[in-house]
């Protein structure tokens, strides 16, 4: 039997839990595009491409594009490590969004969504955007309105802590009767 289940009744899954899957859905996807997006950049415009996109802020316009090779060649890496882990936090938030539409380990998959992902995007907002390297803007902001939305909603749909045991005793209570 699966968790939150009744049986071979599986438990309808509460609406912001929905909302929130779908959020970190979202935000996932835009995570797992905007990589894809980058390197394509990269490969077609070398560094001037994602320089042109990442470093547009009021701290940081118009700083030129490094032109030796030693700095080429580590902010080329830098780039791609910065983009491949934004895929990866991508691939997780889609993951949470899985498990919080299916019902499945509903807790652990918010705190998932809300703790590394969260981290990921605060530490991002602070490093980037309150710094004034990006500009602020729809592309700038959409990551984290959307998680903070996201970890807003989606506790009022989670389980209150120890309904599992409940859901224990109402299984029990259904198999005697049987």
């Amino acid at each position: 039997m699966k968790p939150w289940s009744i049986g071979e009744h599986k438990l309808p899954t509460p609406l912001p839990c929905r909302i929130g899957g779908a959020l970190f859905l979202g935000w996932g996807i835009m995570h797992i595009v905007v990589p894809c997006v980058t390197l394509g950049l990269m490969g077609a415009q070398g560094l001037s491409g994602p320089w042109g996109v990442y470093m547009n802020g009021h701290k940081a316009a118009p700083a030129p594009v490094p032109t030796d090779e030693a700095t080429v060649y580590a902010l080329n890496h830098l780039f791609a490590l910065y983009v491949l882990y934004m895929a990866g936090f991508g691939v997780l938030a889609c993951m949470v969004s899985y498990s919080l539409w299916l019902y499945e380990k509903p807790w652990f998959a918010y705190l998932c969504g809300l703790v590394p992902v969260g981290l990921a995007t605060i530490s991002y907002f602070v490093a980037m955007v309150t710094s004034g390297v990006m500009a602020v803007g729809v592309g700038s902001l959409s990551g984290p309105i959307i998680w903070l939305l996201a970890a807003l909603i989606t506790p009022f749909g989670l389980p209150k802590l120890g309904v599992r045991d409940k859901m224990s005793e109402i299984r029990t209570s259904m198999q005697q009767m049987s």
